[in-house]
Parts: structure tokens; C-alpha cells; sequence
């Protein structure tokens, strides 16, 4: 297998020919990763969906699962096409390619989920960051919010009053060597990010070292484990002066801004970042495109950027 599908296979061989001399790094903007990295996803998909498709009652050939499929769906991710332009893309028809992607986007996220994981304690204390004025650290943690059409019932508790239209919110942690290791997403855009954090029970369910911090920014209490930076009301209560505000939040910000290089990463994928507009709006669908898309964003992190703080 090549290491990217040509998606015209439909077209001679001289624009075929043109179509690689002029677009060498089309495939890594069309799917956001580089050719190592999508060979790599392709063969934890593969064995995901042969492996399903040999327990369904549904006779479908295991030909149909191939390069051109794997790159369908994370190009459909990534620019969040509509159905025709796809089927102009592949040439297959619009209900084909609904089809595919509603069967074979599970086994992606079913492929990639193990990307994203809570490390035990031990591998924390290696990745434990220490500074006199923050003090220990393990991890950083952030919330974004999605776009999504108006919807038909509830439209009250999917309406943000910060980000002021319908959304849905999700959360996510990443340690100090910058991957991943936990997201959820699906909850409703009314939450407020400290009421989704305690909902997840951090130090309960996903235990940290003691005496240790996760950064955060102002959308979260300033309570343990989490430490924010300060605000102007707090001055008189912290016994600090402006400038020593100034410099705290600075440099609390400066070990923070990683977790905003991820939630960069997820906007770069369209099905997320532009107004979600898919026909039938089905919760449970929309996790599993949230988690591909986490997966994918944190595969992206580990290649482009530098890989500890």
C-alpha cells in the first residue's frame, strides 16, 4: 500500500501524473497527518473493521476497507465536505458515502481510542514539573465548545450564554509531555467548565500524586487540584501586589499554553470548528466524531510540536 490512496482514481494517467509533481503536500492538508502517521492508523483501522465485519450477519466484502476509505473519513473530518463533493471526489454516490461513513467511523474511534489513556501514579511522578512560586504540576486541562444547529427541543440547555448560540462542550487533560489523556465531550452547552470538571471526579476516578496541580484557566474554580491565575479581586485576599499578579499569571500561562496548542489542533478538523449541520442529529454519533477527532488532534501534537514541557 502506498503511503497516501490517490482519491481520483478515476482519471488518466497524465493528470494523474500532473496531480502528484504539483500537490506533493496536498494528502497532509486534506488529512492533517504525514504519510508515516496515516499508515499507521490505517492498520490499527484495518484490524478494527475486518474484525467487526467477520461478527455482523451483513455480508460485506473486506475489499472495501482500504486506503481510499480511511482517507474518506479523516477527509471528511478534517474539511467537513458536503456528501456530493465527496462523491465527486471518490466517485461513489452520495448514499454510498453517508453509508461508509455512519458504518466505518466507529471503527475509527474504536482503533484510536487507545491513543488516549490516565497514566498510573508512577508515570506521573516522572512527568512531575516543579516550580517555586506554582509548584508541582502534573497536567493542564482546558474546555472548548462546538457550534451546532439550532435544535428542534430542550434548545435552552444546548444554548451558551458566554459563547451566546447552541453547543455542545467538552473537556480534556494533558500531561506534561503534551498527549492526551482524557476527553469527554457531549455535554451541553449551558454547563459551566467547573461543573462538567467535577462531574468527571478527577481525584476519584483518575487519580492524581498528592500536593500536585493541574493548570488551568479563569472557566475553572481556583480550588484543589486545580490552581488559576489570579484576578484583581483576589489581590487583597492573596496579599500580593499587582505586579507580582502580573508576573504569577505569566508565568502560570507560559507552562499552560501547551493544552491551547491541542484545542488548536481540534479546530483544525472543520467537522468540529464549523456549524455541525449533519441531517439527523444523533448524540452518540457526534462522541464518537469528537473522539476521532481528539485522537487524530493528539497524533498531530506528536509529531509537529516538541513532546515534553
Amino acid at each position: 500500500m502506498q503511503p497516501y490512496p490517490h482519491p481520483f482514481h478515476r482519471i488518466n494517467t497524465i493528470l494523474r501524473v500532473i496531480y502528484e509533481i504539483i500537490t506533493d503536500r496536498l494528502p497532509t492538508e486534506l488529512v492533517g497527518l504525514t504519510p508515516t502517521t496515516f499508515e499507521e492508523v490505517y492498520h490499527q483501522f484495518e484490524h478494527v473493521a475486518i474484525q467487526r465485519l467477520s461478527s455482523t450477519k451483513t455480508r460485506v466484502h473486506t475489499r472495501i476497507i482500504d486506503g481510499n476509505l480511511l482517507f474518506l473519513l479523516v477527509h471528511w473530518l478534517r474539511c467537513y465536505p458536503t456528501y456530493r463533493q465527496l462523491s465527486l471526489l471518490f466517485g461513489v454516490r452520495p448514499k454510498q458515502i453517508s453509508r461508509y461513513i455512519r458504518r466505518f467511523l466507529p471503527d475509527l474511534a474504536e482503533s484510536l481510542k487507545a491513543e488516549i489513556r490516565w497514566p498510573p501514579l508512577a508515570e506521573f511522578d516522572q512527568q512531575l514539573c516543579r516550580h517555586p512560586e506554582i509548584g508541582c504540576f502534573v497536567e493542564s486541562i482546558d474546555g472548548t465548545r462546538y457550534r451546532i444547529q439550532r435544535p428542534g427541543k430542550r434548545q435552552r440547555i444546548y444554548y451558551s450564554g458566554k459563547t451566546k448560540y447552541h453547543c455542545l462542550a467538552s473537556i480534556y487533560v494533558i500531561n506534561n509531555d503534551r498527549k492526551l489523556i482524557l476527553f469527554e465531550s457531549g455535554f451541553f452547552g449551558s454547563y459551566h467548565d467547573s461543573r462538567i470538571f467535577s462531574s468527571l471526579q478527577v481525584g476519584l476516578n483518575n487519580p492524581i500524586p498528592p500536593n500536585t496541580f493541574i493548570l488551568d484557566d479563569r472557566g475553572f474554580a481556583n480550588k484543589p487540584p486545580i490552581i488559576t491565575p489570579y484576578r484583581k479581586n483576589e489581590l487583597p485576599h492573596a496579599g500580593i501586589t499587582e505586579f507580582q499578579r502580573f508576573l504569577y499569571n505569566k508565568t502560570l500561562s507560559s507552562y499552560r499554553v501547551y493544552v491551547e496548542h491541542v484545542t488548536h489542533e481540534f479546530k483544525l478538523y472543520k467537522v468540529l470548528s464549523n456549524n455541525y449541520h449533519h441531517e439527523i442529529f444523533n448524540l452518540n454519533f457526534y462522541k464518537l466524531i469528537s473522539l476521532c477527532v481528539a485522537c487524530l488532534a493528539n497524533k498531530r501534537c506528536n509529531d509537529f510540536y516538541v513532546t515534553s514541557i
